[in-house]
């Protein structure tokens, strides 16, 4: 197992949310309206106010890893998605008083593409992201750069062409780099191909801790989580109501060396898959411990799990 990935990836991500920051950025206005000058150092519209796409460009024009403090309030994106290409936290005042609403217009927020050695550690704390809309990642897209969320509610993405059975990644879409999701909710977003809920490409590491999975669906594979990179680690994730065609809530497709998955202490419940397996569709290495697979629709499991004890399944397809 790549445990020593996990490690890095852990290391790499703690850093989000300690020490301090280069600069401090408060949002004040509701407006959607960009900045006047990226980089004087001012969060500044031309009305006079700091908004938050005017905060996220001054924060992404200067060196350093920043701070955006959203208050609580909804924030309409009426131009278009918002763009990172630096070191940035992202802080609101919790899910529920916090909301980033793309109208299902536009993605929310996306991550400008970083090689291996330039990329950035990106954190979003406390709000919820909804209504996005995109081809890939309807509420984010991440390449190459390192993600936290943490305590964000992602909710009614879509990932889809229009008229077509194609989109990568309902709620998410991360390539490259490390993506950590705890204390979350990923609820009812779609996909029209792969990763209703989260998409996990290829030069991925994924962590979920303590996060829910909830009601989201892709039409081909992976209703919850679909991954096609390194490993994943889950730890305490409820993976419920999740459907696709094959792995309603969880599908692993090994397209690079060591891409394991790890799952500790989770849940597969009431998870459907229109052809294969209801729960787990996992083509890698696939260590379980402590983990409960039961009324899923279809056999929960495609092929046995590695199991490491304390497992419950219900009809017998996910061990040995």
């Amino acid at each position: 197992m790549s445990r020593s990935r996990f490690a890095i990836g852990v290391a790499l991500l703690g850093a989000f949310f300690v020490g301090c920051f280069d600069h401090t950025f408060v949002v004040n206005s509701l407006v959607d309206a960009h900045d006047l000058n990226p980089g004087d150092g001012v969060c500044e519209s031309a009305a006079g106010e700091c908004t938050l796409r005017a905060a996220i460009e001054e924060a992404d024009a200067l060196e350093g890893y920043d701070l955006v403090s959203v208050p609580a309030g909804v924030f309409f994106l009426t131009l278009g998605e918002l763009v990172v290409n630096e070191g940035v936290a992202i802080a609101g005042a919790g899910w529920e008083d916090t909301i980033i609403d793309a109208g299902g217009n536009s993605r929310i927020l996306r991550t400008q593409e970083a090689l291996p050695e330039k990329a950035a550690l990106i954190g979003i704390s406390g709000l919820t992201m909804r209504n996005g809309k995109e081809v890939s990642g309807g509420a984010l897209m991440s390449i190459g750069n390192h993600v936290t969320l943490s305590n964000v509610v992602i909710r009614d993405c879509v990932a889809q062409v229009p008229g077509r059975a194609f989109g990568l990644g309902g709620g998410v879409y991360h390539q490259g780099g490390v993506l950590r999701v705890q204390d979350s909710l990923i609820l009812n977003n779609a996909s029209g191909q792969y990763g209703g809920g989260i998409l996990s490409d290829v030069r991925s590491t994924l962590i979920v801790e303590r996060s829910s999975i909830m009601g989201n669906t892709s039409y081909v594979s992976g209703g919850g989580i679909s991954t096609f990179g390194g490993p994943v680690n889950m730890r305490l994730v409820k993976l419920y109501g999740n459907s696709s065609h094959f792995g309603g809530a969880l599908s692993a497709t090994p397209d690079e060396p060591g891409a394991d998955l790890v799952i500790e202490k989770t849940r597969f419940r009431g998870n459907n898959s229109f052809e294969g397996s209801g729960a787990l569709s996992s083509h890698v290495a696939t260590y379980v411990s402590d983990t409960e697979f039961s009324r899923n629709i279809g056999p929960d499991c495609e092929f046995p799990v590695i199991d490491l004890g304390g497992n419950s399944d219900a009809d017998g397809t996910c061990l040995p």
